[in-house]
């Protein structure tokens, strides 16, 4: 064991000397800090208390709105589910009468393009009898609509 040197016994006596002339001014700090220390508890509780009661009355309305929202939420997803069903039976519904819509549209057209021509031969044999019947021009000419 080695022996403090008579430095180091002289800083650690003025050491201890500064720290018992600091022990009265710490020790009023103390004790000041102790009296305010019950009004700090106080005014903390109260604040506690303050908020445990806000939180008291929010939590209710939280969980109402939670429960509400979670109910919409649930309906919401029941009405998605239904739709996609619904959609999927009507596509495949549409699949399924495609071939025949196809077949019918084909059909109309072949009439149409049948029709377009009887009503053009139709009309060529208009325009001719009306051509071979002496003065039926000008009495068509005549029952004409006025321009507007």
């Amino acid at each position: 064991m080695t022996w403090p040197s008579l430095t180091e016994v002289v800083r650690w006596g003025s050491n201890v000397t500064a720290e018992l002339g600091a022990l009265p001014e710490s020790l009023g700090g103390a004790r000041s800090a102790l009296v305010r220390l019950p009004e700090r508890i106080e005014s903390l509780v109260s604040a506690l208390e303050r908020t445990t009661q806000a939180l008291d009355r929010a939590i209710p309305e939280l969980t109402r709105a939670v429960t509400v929202m979670g109910e919409r939420v649930d309906n919401v997803d029941r009405l998605a589910a239904d739709l996609a069903a619904e959609l999927k039976r009507t596509a495949a519904n549409l699949e399924r009468i495609l071939p025949e819509v196809s077949g019918v549209v084909g059909g109309m057209d072949t009439r149409l393009k049948s029709l377009d021509t009887t009503i053009s031969d139709l009309g060529k044999i208009v325009f001719g009898l009306i051509d071979a019947i002496p003065g039926a021009r000008r009495v068509f000419r005549r029952t004409e609509p006025p321009a507007t």
